[in-house]
């Protein structure tokens, strides 16, 4: 989960993203586009952000 974590930050330095330890979800907070996104797994939620961001993810 660390490493993951770590990557997930490496790649969206300006995102805050987590592992949900309760829910046993992966989370990330978007500043500028004000969103809160949950995903089940990191590459999942690497999508998720750049959808938000509204960039294709391939």
């Amino acid at each position: 989960m660390q490493r993951a974590a770590e990557g997930l930050r490496e790649r969206f330095p300006w995102v805050q993203c987590w592992w949900g330890s309760h829910t046993r979800r992966w989370w990330a907070y978007v500043p500028g586009v004000g969103r809160l996104i949950e995903a089940g797994g990191p590459e999942q939620l690497s999508e998720e952000i750049l959808r938000a961001l509204g960039r294709p993810w391939r």
